[in-house]
């Protein structure tokens, strides 16, 4: 599988279908604005209280197993729905054309909404599986970084070290959170799996472990490109707000500039990934319509 292969025909239908993609992207990450804003100006400052007084002697388990658990949860419910409309919007446009059943703009959002909480729920179990994996790799990591380099840990590879000294502890770091990166290369077609196949979170997660198996050098690729493409739009529109807004822009400007910067980023990013997902399943698709077409030919020859 060839990565740039992949993203050489997806920028071209980007380019075609850039008005669609874009405004999938945009109703996807303004919905999570929206919806961030009204919570956190509802229930905000009543979660916050009980984390900031457990910071200053109070019962801290409670408060964060109970205000900082609801809020943790719901913002992180929210950013699994925002990713997963808009890949899964994308992906069924995508596929729809590649099949010759093109279902537009408005239904690619129906089709998605069929199977909106299996994709949501199967980001969440695969973003908690990633995390739960984390915290004890990077535990064994930073234990090891103090007794070979006598050092704080990750906060020194992150902050303290820099050029060649950071390359034992950067090399230390990948070695230990090697199973992490595996395993978000694994689920990167979560929501493909979901939308278009019609699995459940669990299913979703080892059909798409299966998909990348195999391919893991070009899904690396995929992923070390799109984010090298948020990083720069993210770097031009702040540069732009600068040159027209001055270094201290309003706090509406950059939310816009940020909606602008995420629609186009990830809309992208989720045709890449949809082709991605079409260009490894491709050959099941046609294997088994090749199959159905030589039974066809069966029962018409018997009769």
């Amino acid at each position: 599988m060839n990565a740039f292969r992949v993203l050489g025909s997806s920028f071209p239908y980007f380019l075609r279908r850039a008005p669609a993609m874009i405004g999938l992207g945009v109703i996807g990450y303004g919905i999570f604005v929206v919806t961030t804003y009204l919570f956190w100006n509802f229930f905000g400052p009543r979660l916050l209280a009980p984390i900031v007084q457990a910071a200053m002697g109070g019962d801290p388990l409670r408060a964060l197993l109970g205000s900082g658990g609801i809020l943790v949860a719901t913002l992180a419910f929210l950013w699994a729905f925002t990713h997963s409309f808009v890949a899964g919007t994308i992906v069924s446009h995508v596929i729809g054309e590649k099949v010759g059943e093109p279902v537009g703009f408005g239904g690619s959002i129906g089709h998605y909404f069929g199977f909106w909480g299996r994709a949501t729920f199967g980001v969440l179990t695969a973003g908690l599986l990633i995390v739960l994996l984390l915290i004890p790799c990077t535990w064994a990591y930073s234990w090891a970084a103090d007794a070979l380099f006598e050092g704080p840990g990750i906060a020194a590879l992150l902050f303290g070290m820099g050029g060649a000294e950071a390359l034992p502890g950067l090399g230390l770091f990948l070695l230990f959170n090697l199973p992490v990166i595996l395993l978000v290369l694994g689920t990167t077609l979560v929501v493909q799996c979901a939308v278009i196949e019609g699995r459940d979170a669990f299913e979703c997660i080892g059909r798409s472990w299966s998909l990348v198996k195999g391919n893991r050098v070009s899904t690396f690729l995929l992923v070390l490109a799109m984010a090298v493409w948020v990083w720069a739009l993210t770097w031009a529109a702040g540069w732009m707000v600068e040159r027209v807004w001055g270094p201290f822009p309003s706090l509406t400007v950059g939310a816009a500039s940020n909606l602008v910067v995420q629609a186009v980023g990830q809309s992208f990013a989720a045709v890449v990934w949809a082709t991605f997902y079409w260009t490894l399943r491709a050959p099941e698709v046609e294997e088994m319509q090749a199959e159905e077409d030589a039974a066809v030919e069966g029962n018409v020859s018997a009769a």
